[in-house]
């Protein structure tokens, strides 16, 4: 069997995004059609997947302020397969619906959480509640 060739997807031969992650050899369809085929993987609805985009962010930001983190790369790590178009919606919908400033460089990979207004609230909440303890 011959090796696909780098630029096409290596189950249907569609021509694959020049955006997409290094050693990726297949689109978007197929890959989702793998992830439910694989027990590992799994797919998650588009609410489950904005928590799941959130909570990564949050983590991201409270552990290495500044720095920019590959969404896809680290829901791929916990179980969750999700494609480019996915964790956009899902970073659209935490900046309209939450406030969240997210910021993308169009140049490299990643996301960064640039502020949130409900975290002042939650660490003034946090602190009351420490003291009064």
């Amino acid at each position: 069997m011959t090796p696909c060739p780098p630029e096409l997807c290596c189950h249907c031969g569609a021509v694959l995004s020049r955006y997409r992650d290094a050693g990726e050899t297949l689109c978007a369809p197929c890959s989702h059609m793998a992830a439910e085929r694989a027990p590992e993987l799994r797919i998650l609805g588009a609410e489950e997947l904005t928590d799941a985009v959130a909570g990564v962010l949050l983590l991201a930001r409270a552990l290495t302020p500044g720095e920019s983190v590959h969404l896809r790369g680290k829901l791929a790590a916990m179980g969750v397969d999700a494609d480019h178009v996915d964790i956009r919606h899902a970073v659209r919908k935490l900046e309209v619906r939450h406030s969240m400033r997210i910021d993308a460089d169009a140049r490299q990979t990643g996301h960064r959480l640039d502020g949130w207004p409900h975290l002042g609230k939650l660490a003034a909440q946090y602190r009351r509640l420490m003291i009064d303890n």
